[in-house]
């Protein structure tokens, strides 16, 4: 039992590590989606599984030679949530995990991979959107993790709403001219914005698909088309809305903390350049700061702490 996995569940994907008592990568794993909200506990227990199977598998390990596991699950955000997926991880695997396992928010992971303090901010951007605070007063919140339909204000998926709404107000002309059309039907292959209804509306959202618009966003600001300006602007007025209310709410105005961004959206320089710039006038003393490992082995590294 000289091992220990981490797992990192995303609306996008799951990733899955083992590392050693010395924190050296074992084994690297990447599978399916897990956001019991989105798929359901079922879903969310077999992607969780598969990944755990595929890393044990790997390695060439048994349930036995691991030690403890911390798991990372978007989607826990209530006591209810909490409750729900203690449950799950206790029975993942037919109990195997049983009293060595710890489920704990995505979000708490990407602090732990970004934030060298004990209090800060971590801010994710990928498929959805989320922010975290801990202050020195031990206060926590988070701000804006409510799936794609009450939250993700500031996410890839809501920019890429964003771009595709443009479109049809464009072919209606009901808005402004766009090259977001052109780039937008390219990119599906479809040859008429009247296409998108089809392409959107199908028995599941594809959320995963509208969220991998956002690329085309940023390609047409570099272009100096105006729409997707106005689109990149409202995204990190989202996202600079999020840390000022973690940050009243944690009392951390006046301190000098680390902001950690996590996520797809942030390999993108403009957003953290124009997020830098907002973020002076609601944390002054704040510092933006990336990560410095992956959220998976963070969780590997906390379930490492909990069993020593």
């Amino acid at each position: 039992m000289n091992y220990f996995l981490g797992i990192d569940g995303g609306a996008s994907k799951t990733e899955g590590v083992i590392i050693d008592k010395q924190e050296k990568l074992v084994v690297h794993i990447i599978g399916g989606p897990v956001n019991y909200h989105q798929g359901g506990e079922e879903q969310t227990a077999q992607n969780l599984e598969k990944v755990i199977k595929d890393a044990l598998s790997q390695a060439n390990f048994k349930m036995d030679d691991i030690a403890f596991a911390v798991l990372g699950v978007a989607g826990r955000d209530t006591k209810e949530d909490e409750i729900i997926l203690d449950k799950l991880a206790q029975n993942l695997l037919d109990g195997s995990f049983k009293n060595k396992v710890k489920v704990v928010s995505d979000v708490e992971i990407a602090f732990a991979s970004s934030v060298t303090c004990d209090y800060g901010i971590v801010l994710i951007s990928g498929t959805g959107a989320n922010c975290f605070a801990k202050g020195k007063n031990g206060k926590v919140a988070w701000a804006g993790n409510w799936g794609w339909l009450l939250g993700d204000q500031g996410s890839g998926f809501a920019l890429g709403l964003g771009a595709l709404q443009a479109v049809m107000r464009d072919f209606d002309s009901r808005g402004e001219k766009t090259i977001l059309s052109e780039l937008i039907l390219n990119n599906l292959h479809l040859d008429r914005a009247d296409q998108l209804g089809h392409w959107v509306y199908r028995k599941e959202i594809p959320v995963k698909e509208i969220a991998g618009l956002a690329p085309l966003v940023f390609e047409a600001h570099k272009k100096q088309d105006k729409v997707a300006q106005d689109l990149v602007n409202k995204l990190v007025a989202e996202m600079t809305l999020s840390i000022k209310t973690v940050v009243a709410k944690t009392s951390l105005v006046s301190e000098e903390f680390e902001i950690g961004l996590v996520g797809g959206i942030f390999k993108e320089e403009l957003v953290i350049k124009l997020l830098e710039q907002k973020i002076k006038q609601v944390a002054p003393k704040a510092r933006i700061v990336l990560p410095k490992m992956e959220p998976a082995m963070a969780a590997a590294i906390l379930a490492k702490k909990e069993a020593l």
